[in-house]
């Protein structure tokens, strides 16, 4: 039930809006424009973006995932699957059996509705995000999964929150009012005290905001980048005070039918809707060196973007189509490992459209492992 009272639950927030005294929101001006171009897109091969350095499988097979978020320790991987499974996976990276952190319950160390997870790995701690009481309560792991203590953030829900480099908690809400005003994003001490709050939420959202995943990832020099349900930005947070907003594009810069006509994408929505809109779909941005990439979801078709900070260049390709030498594979970026990045390879597509050869050939994976959750380990080849 993750979202099935979205909707209702926004409204809610709207009319019943929780009370703060004198919070206003930061000044946000843009740092920078994202000169993407949507003229410019490619359905690249897999092999000439990515060169995989490692394959892993997760040791769990009674479900297709939907992982969402990775987080790479000095010999873990810990991956999220928040909309089906409901659990948060441990998996060493040289190999070996995936372990739960925790447990569904509701006793102590327990969730019922874990909406994400972060990693302080000098703190020897993993933090998992519970939000099954309709406020969010954070409960503190070792490394190895032993259970240490919980805290309730009463006022504060959440989707998605992570800790800041200066020890505040930043949490994506779920567009949470203040004083008859709605923001995406609030950062609060380790008390719950808020201390500031940004990016401002429009009065009324639509269904396709409330389903999109916008999970929190850390940039390699420990800043947190995120990007909100109202606008096309990617803010990247220092600290409860000091963050950077980038807009994606500017009012040249849009997607059109024929955009996702190229793209293969078609849905009866945009029937008698006008022309274009803005990049409203922006998923997953990781910071890669010089590089951000990040995902234009609509539907399960992703868009997967990559802009170089230093030059401006960009690059568009579509995920769904290429692969490894005639190998078909649809991939989502969800983590980084130092200078690499962390790729969800979905397992359905595989079956569906490679022969066993390829497939246990190109990943060195044994077919009959097909049905668990594919990791990949790779380098982002420069852009030609």
């Amino acid at each position: 039930m993750k979202k099935a009272y979205g909707i209702l639950f926004i409204s809610l927030l709207l009319t019943a809006c929780f009370s703060a005294n004198n919070i206003k929101e930061e000044s946000l001006p843009i740092d920078k424009i994202l000169n993407l171009n949507t003229k410019v897109i490619r359905n690249a091969p897999f092999d000439e973006i990515f060169t995989i350095e490692q394959t892993h499988i997760l040791n769990h097979s009674e479900f297709i995932p939907s992982l969402d978020k990775a987080i790479s320790t000095s010999n873990y991987i810990f991956a999220i699957d928040k909309y089906k499974a409901n659990k948060l996976y441990k998996l060493r990276k040289e190999g070996g059996i995936t372990k739960v952190i925790g447990s569904e319950g509701e006793g102590p160390g327990e969730y019922l509705d874990m909406v994400d997870f972060d990693v302080i790995e000098k703190e020897n701690q993993v933090i998992i995000a519970d939000n099954s009481n309709g406020f969010i309560k954070l409960l503190y792991y070792d490394l190895e999964g032993v259970f240490i203590r919980e805290h309730l953030f009463e006022g504060i829900t959440a989707d998605y929150f992570a800790v800041l480099k200066d020890g505040n908690l930043l949490f994506h809400t779920e567009g949470q009012c203040y004083e008859e005003q709605c923001y995406d994003f609030v950062i609060t001490n380790q008390k719950g005290e808020i201390l500031s709050k940004y990016s401002k939420t429009p009065p009324i959202l639509s269904e396709y905001w409330i389903e999109q995943h916008k999970p929190l990832f850390r940039t390699e020099d420990g800043r947190i980048i995120a990007t909100s349900y109202s606008d096309a930005v990617i803010f990247i947070f220092e600290s409860a005070k000091k963050l950077k907003k980038l807009q994606t594009g500017n009012e040249d810069q849009i997607i059109t039918k024929s955009f996702l006509n190229k793209m293969n994408i078609e849905d009866e929505i945009f029937e008698g809707l006008k022309e274009s809109f803005k990049f409203y779909f922006i998923e997953n941005p990781i910071q890669i060196g010089e590089y951000i990439s990040f995902s234009l979801e609509y539907r399960g078709n992703y868009i997967t973007a990559f802009h170089n900070l230093v030059s401006d260049e960009n690059y568009i390709i579509h995920s769904f189509t290429g692969g490894i030498s005639n190998l078909n594979t649809s991939f989502k970026i969800i983590g980084a490992d130092g200078d690499k990045l962390i790729l969800l390879i979905d397992s359905e597509y595989l079956l569906a459209n490679n022969s066993v050869e390829q497939i246990e050939e190109k990943f060195n994976i044994d077919y009959e492992k097909l049905d668990h959750p594919i990791i990949i380990i790779a380098d982002l080849n420069k852009p030609q």
